[in-house]
């Protein structure tokens, strides 16, 4: 008979955690489930642990080397036989209603293709830190910019083949890469109680803050690409006037504007630079070292527009109306400032503006 739900763990050195996570599973009150056991290469004695459950009903164990998350993510749907699958991390577990709870949504709706709930975070010894908790996304939630968790999400298996399984190119952050495909295609919704903890110890993958960052960036200009979207934009770089304390700066023998110049054109997202400052001065240092460039101009700012209390939404309405700019989706402000930002954050911004609508 055909389980309705796979739940899989993946574990790689979490001894210590592995069984409260497998025993959190065997206690649900859903009883139609498997339980996959993946085990990552793990050297710390997980083995050990992990052959206690092997004689149990419904209960598979894998071992592999390492090979990472996203290929043992879809090893594991090339293993499930459910209806729905969800992956628990070893280190986390469930409360005893999770499955019943997740996967009513699914069975009362054919057209939804994920369902999460809120959680607990846990330190190592299980004490609560925190209630994370989502928006209603039936009656609150119209942005879904705000992904759901990648584990303890449950999915439906057809729709999950359907968009491919998980793309093995990223390392980490499969959940908000499941995330995008998900909601340009099918519908998703959450339950509005915490189902599951979420330990939060040294350890975890998602502590490496820039590895999340960078592999969303990609993940956001990869689909960008993919959905054939127009992310073409204007950047303007604002200069009250040639005594502004800022655009002469330098940083490393590099005025502050030149900076900003740079990383503007090497955005993939940016088709123009617009540089817009009531003062000719500007207009002749720009000439001398962005002559060759058609992408950079200058445009000349009233003194009006340039007052320290007139909004900047002046300026951008002036040099919109003034110029052909229809083709256009986007105009990013780039303040001199922030000289630190690096330009692909300036595309990220674009490309998550550009997903979420």
């Amino acid at each position: 008979m055909q389980p309705l739900i796979t739940i899989y763990i993946t574990n790689y050195n979490y001894a210590q955690y592995i069984s409260r996570a497998i025993e959190s599973v065997l206690s649900q009150n859903e009883t139609s489930y498997e339980l996959i056991i993946i085990d990552d290469g793990s050297t710390d004695g997980s083995k050990k642990i992990i052959e206690r459950y092997r004689n149990i009903p419904n209960v598979s164990i894998v071992y592999q080397k390492n090979k990472g998350l996203n290929i043992t993510n879809n090893i594991a749907l090339s293993l499930s036989h459910g209806k729905y699958i969800m992956r628990l991390d070893a280190d986390d577990y469930l409360l005893e209603d999770a499955l019943i709870k997740l996967s009513a949504p699914l069975e009362n709706d054919a057209e939804l293709g994920l369902v999460f709930p809120d959680y607990y975070i846990v330190d190592a010894d299980e004490n609560i830190i925190e209630h994370h908790k989502r928006h209603d996304f039936k009656k609150e939630v119209t942005l879904f910019d705000q992904a759901a968790h990648g584990a303890c999400t449950m999915i439906r298996v057809e729709f999950l083949k359907a968009l491919g399984g998980y793309n093995e190119n990223y390392k980490c952050q499969d959940g908000y890469e499941l995330w995008i495909k998900f909601i340009n295609k099918y519908k998703v919704t959450n339950v509005k109680e915490p189902l599951f903890s979420y330990r939060q110890h040294g350890d975890n993958l998602t502590s490496n803050e820039n590895r999340i960052l960078d592999t969303r960036a990609q993940i956001n200009a990869d689909y960008v690409k993919s959905l054939n979207l127009n992310n073409n934009s204007i950047a303007i770089i604002p200069i009250r006037s040639k005594n502004d304390k800022y655009y002469n700066l330098e940083i490393n023998g590099e005025t502050l504007l030149n900076i900003k110049i740079r990383q503007a054109l090497n955005s993939t997202s940016v088709d123009k630079v617009i540089i817009s400052c009531p003062d000719e001065e500007v207009k002749e240092i720009i000439d001398k070292h962005h002559i060759a460039h058609n992408k950079v101009v200058f445009q000349k700012r009233t003194q009006k527009l340039a007052r320290i209390n007139t909004s900047l939404n002046e300026t951008i309405k002036e040099i919109l109306v003034n110029e052909d700019y229809t083709q256009v989706n986007s105009v990013i402000i780039l303040d001199l400032r922030f000289p630190l930002i690096s330009t692909m954050k300036i595309d990220d911004a674009v490309n998550t503006m550009m997903l979420f609508k």
